[in-house]
């Protein structure tokens, strides 16, 4: 599989991640004017203990420089493989999408998989080009998500009485907020449960902050729970939001949300975002309305079943 004229595609290195997420960066400035998470959602993919960039992903140089890259990871073995890949605005128009998209397919297919295994990739939807790229490779569309975000506060904000909140102070609480989450999302599409250590493998790494994961109780009983950071471009980031099941419809979502993005505030971060599924079934969307929350950015899930 050849590149164009001037590019060089190689084996990606664990030292190309500030290249990639560069290329990432321009990628959301081209779009949106500004810089959001891909930078993050870049590097705590490629810190998977489980993710090798040598063989789960490749860069495109020109002149020494990235100019784009791709990835494929196994999200379920032998089941859902999920690929990326992004071109440097700069670079556009001379084939090297279709290249990615190539080199993407080719390294889900040639990965061990059962029949009727599925490779997944993402596209902002107001991005035509790569949208017509996944479309002639045979991809189609199954959801759209979206990027909320809302100013933080600088007066503290009213909490529902009687909800105490309060940060993880070991494990056992770390394991609490698993539970609750994962039980949490249990009605959401495509939920697959996800035992602690595998969910702990994603969550764990340098952004992690303990004084961001926060549990909800009401009389003692954990209620809900919430787990957030901040990006190093100043902005707050909700990661997981949960509450158990009993325990909806008494404001514990908006009280978490309360005191993440205070906490937030106090760090310095200016905005609070995270990600939610437009269609969800929990009425996650009105909840995040109702805390002054609106959506800035829309970005599409695009999936092709593998030959056998």
């Amino acid at each position: 599989m050849y590149a164009p004229d001037g590019y060089l595609l190689r084996a990606a290195a664990a030292a190309d991640v500030d290249a990639v997420c560069a290329v990432v960066d321009a990628e959301d400035r081209e779009h949106w004017g500004n810089e959001g998470a891909g930078s993050f959602w870049l590097r705590s993919t490629w810190s998977r203990p489980s993710f090798d960039p040598a063989n789960d992903a490749w860069v495109i140089e020109h002149d020494g420089v990235v100019a784009a890259f791709g990835h494929v990871f196994d999200e379920q073995p032998r089941r859902e493989f999920e690929g990326a890949g992004v071109v440097h605005p700069a670079h556009k128009g001379g084939g090297l999408g279709q290249l990615l998209v190539r080199r993407l397919d080719a390294a889900a297919q040639g990965r061990p998989h059962d029949a009727g295994a599925v490779v997944r990739a993402t596209t902002w939807a107001n991005d035509g080009p790569a949208l017509g790229l996944l479309a002639s490779a045979g991809y189609r569309p199954i959801r759209g998500f979206l990027h909320m975000a809302v100013a933080l506060p600088t007066e503290p904000t009213a909490h529902s009485p009687g909800v105490v909140v309060r940060p993880i102070a070991d494990e056992e609480d770390l394991r609490a907020v698993h539970a609750v989450i994962d039980a949490a999302f249990a009605d959401h599409w495509d939920h697959r449960t996800t035992p602690f250590d595998e969910w702990w493998e994603r969550a764990n790494g340098p952004w992690h902050d303990p004084e961001l994961v926060l549990l909800a109780s009401v009389d003692g009983e954990v209620a809900g729970a919430l787990r957030a950071h901040q990006l190093r471009n100043g902005l707050g980031w909700i990661d997981e939001l949960g509450v158990a099941r009993a325990w909806r419809g008494r404001a514990i979502g908006a009280t978490l949300l309360a005191h993440a993005f205070e906490r937030l505030a106090t760090r310095g971060a200016h905005e609070a975002w995270l990600n939610v599924d437009e269609t969800n079934e929990t009425g996650a969307t009105r909840l995040y309305e109702r805390v002054g929350m609106a959506a800035r950015r829309r970005w599409t899930l695009h999936e092709r079943e593998l030959a056998p």
